[in-house]
């Protein structure tokens, strides 16, 4: 059984790139672009799907060549209480896990939600896929490699797990995006966001309302602005042998 193939993109710098690469493939996908609010965005994916269950492609999401939508896309595997999410490979840190990943929602999983919170789709039930479906390419410039460092930092940061495995792994995903990847393309803007992201989510893990900031575009390009400013401030009096710990 074939389901609806939706591209989703904002303002990702390879968006372009990977839906004419998507649409080549599959000319029956759809796309989605320029929706404000990421909650909003997935509920005009279900509005414009025709199937009972579609797949969500996200704009930084470079499909490879042997992934098939087809594959695995069977009634007899689905659960209509949950949604799927393959694994995605990290363009700059090489991990590979759930963000940035294909998702397969059935149309029925938004009714009733009204916010997407800190992060939804980890608030809602969901399976992961054991294979690696994609690359996420964020890396096209500082600001959306910063921010998708930023971004997913805060969330891991500030996620509460209680299982021991489960935190083990969280602070070994942090630990990587703050630390690997220098040397890909706009590799140290993604560290320098991923930093920042960390502190800020564990600094901020029990204060929802500073927490869901970090899923308004405009306030993450403000603090992207303020924090290169002040960094190439601390560089340049570095630079020239300066105290650099001033307020």
């Amino acid at each position: 059984m074939k389901f609806d193939i939706i591209f989703l993109s904002y303002d990702e710098p390879f968006a372009e790139e990977h839906w004419k690469r998507l649409k080549e493939r599959f000319p029956e996908a759809q796309r989605v672009h320029g929706v404000k609010g990421i909650l909003n965005a997935h509920k005009e994916c279900t509005r414009i799907a025709k199937t009972d269950d579609f797949f969500v492609v996200d704009g930084d999401a470079y499909i490879l060549d042997d992934f098939n939508f087809d594959n695995g896309s069977s009634k007899s595997f689905l659960e209509r209480n949950l949604f799927y999410m393959w694994m995605s490979r990290n363009a700059v840190n090489d991990l590979t896990y759930g963000n940035g990943g294909i998702k397969l929602f059935p149309r029925t999983i938004f009714d009733g939600v009204e916010e997407y919170g800190v992060d939804l789709f980890w608030q809602l039930p969901h399976r992961q896929i054991g294979r690696v479906a994609s690359i996420s390419r964020f890396n096209a410039s500082p600001f959306s490699s910063w921010r998708s460092g930023f971004r997913e930092c805060v969330n891991l940061a500030s996620r509460k797990l209680k299982k021991r495995y489960s935190e083990r792994k969280k602070l070994f995903f942090l630990d990587v995006w703050c630390n690997n990847g220098a040397d890909r393309p706009f590799g140290k803007w993604c560290i320098k966001g991923a930093l920042a992201g960390r502190k800020y989510g564990e600094e901020n893990k029990d204060n929802k309302e500073k927490l869901e900031l970090f899923n308004d575009f405009n306030w993450l390009k403000e603090r992207f602005n303020f924090e290169s400013q002040e960094s190439s401030l601390k560089e340049s009096r570095k630079s020239r042998g300066l105290d650099v710990n001033y307020k």
